[in-house]
């Protein structure tokens, strides 16, 4: 088990609501929280032309948390953990649900919770906990729901700095760490580490679609480019179940990532 250090982004998630009900435990699952109202802005934003071309631990960074950007990073990463074991039980598979969540809270967390005071945000490790626990059984889908709500009114208090752009990059930058972590001999290995790219990805391009008018006002073209770069990451991770094979290296995924954030750098002066 490798270890890196997680730097985390949540405020796009953290702004929807994740109060709609969960179906029954005898009816099919369909995620319904902010991840997947925010996921289908960017999917119509795509399909419009509008998006271009299409173990546990974290990237080596400073202590994550350290920085506006780490901590709005981190805040978006719990949401996605959250998003992701959403997906995970609407498939019927309690068990990753439950094993994501209790990655978030000791990997992405922990590291954050030092800086919960700083951005006015109340400890929600019991609430996060609940979830876990309602995850593992697979029948508990009102108290997921439940725990669920608390946690986004939690991530809602949060009096994030960080600009979306310089979030969205660092989400892409973590999914370049866990693609190539996922990653053996061409083929993918570590299902959980291509889940987290798949998440980060897709909550990177949500970033993006709610951003992309206030910063097509300041460069139309960087802006156009920046989404077709996304694009070309989400079509690596397209869906939660991996591919059998690699769509691209783990050298490509990290040189677009790179790309990403040289044009994210534009709108973050």
């Amino acid at each position: 088990m490798r270890s890196k250090v997680w730097i985390g982004v949540g405020v796009a998630l953290a702004a929807g609501s994740m109060t709609a009900p969960l179906a029954s435990a005898g009816a099919p699952h369909v995620a319904s929280g902010p991840a997947a109202k925010l996921w289908q802005v960017a999917d119509k934003a795509v399909a419009a032309g509008q998006g271009g071309e299409g173990g546990e631990a974290g990237l080596a960074a400073p202590a994550a948390g350290a920085t506006d950007v780490a901590f709005a990073v981190g805040m978006a990463e719990l949401s996605a953990h959250l998003a992701l074991a959403d997906e995970l039980l609407g498939n019927g598979d309690a068990a990753a649900a439950a094993e994501r969540l209790q990655h978030g809270l000791e990997s992405v967390y922990a590291p954050l919770k030092g800086r919960f005071a700083d951005n006015k945000i109340e400890p929600f490790e019991v609430e996060w906990t609940a979830a876990i626990d309602a995850a593992k059984s697979g029948k508990d889908l009102p108290v997921f729901e439940k725990a669920r709500a608390l946690l986004s009114r939690r991530l809602a208090q949060a009096t994030l700095t960080a600009a979306p752009v310089s979030v969205m990059s660092g989400l892409a930058k973590q999914a370049a760490v866990e693609y190539a972590e996922a990653i053996e001999n061409g083929r993918f290995k570590a299902l959980p580490e291509y889940q987290y790219a798949y998440v980060f990805i897709r909550t990177a391009a949500a970033h993006l679609a709610r951003a992309r008018q206030d910063l097509a006002v300041r460069d139309k073209k960087a802006t156009d480019d920046l989404a077709a770069l996304v694009a070309s990451l989400r079509s690596a991770v397209s869906s939660i179940a991996p591919p059998d094979n690699t769509v691209i290296t783990p050298a490509e995924f990290a040189a677009i990532a790179s790309k990403v954030e040289l044009k994210a750098s534009r709108f973050a002066k």
